[in-house]
């Protein structure tokens, strides 16, 4: 009977911690290849300062804002522009770099500016 427990407490054990290494490895590989699919990339601003313009015949105004990234995502990348004019914030909105691709461009509302004027762009994080 003691031979018979102590062959079952030995199977027992060794299934468990072949389990354990198994999960050790499987949790190891998922988490390298996160880092390998998912690189970490940096965002930034064809320009800086742009002119405003009328975006449409109703007399809205914009601003156009180009950002780049510089490594291709599997998914679409949303980075967020704010437009300022002397410091204080007229206008933002997202702008989309979609996969694949290391560049996006978008028109950003603008309130409080006239036509010809200069904005800041800026990307907010």
């Amino acid at each position: 009977m003691k031979k018979i427990f102590l062959a079952m407490a030995f199977i027992l054990i060794s299934t468990g911690l072949s389990a354990a290494n198994n999960n050790n490895e499987v949790k190891q590989n998922v988490f390298n290849s996160k880092e390998v699919q998912y690189p970490t990339c940096s965002a930034s601003l064809k320009y800086t300062k742009t002119t405003v313009y009328k975006v449409n015949l109703a007399g809205d105004l914009g601003a156009y804002a180009t950002v780049i990234i510089n490594c291709k995502q599997e998914n679409d990348v949303y980075i967020t522009v704010a437009a300022y004019k002397n410091n204080e914030h007229v206008g933002s909105d997202v702008v989309t770099v979609e996969a694949g691709g290391l560049s996006g461009s978008k028109n950003i509302h603008v309130k409080g500016c006239k036509i010809n004027d200069v904005v800041e762009l800026r990307i907010v994080y």
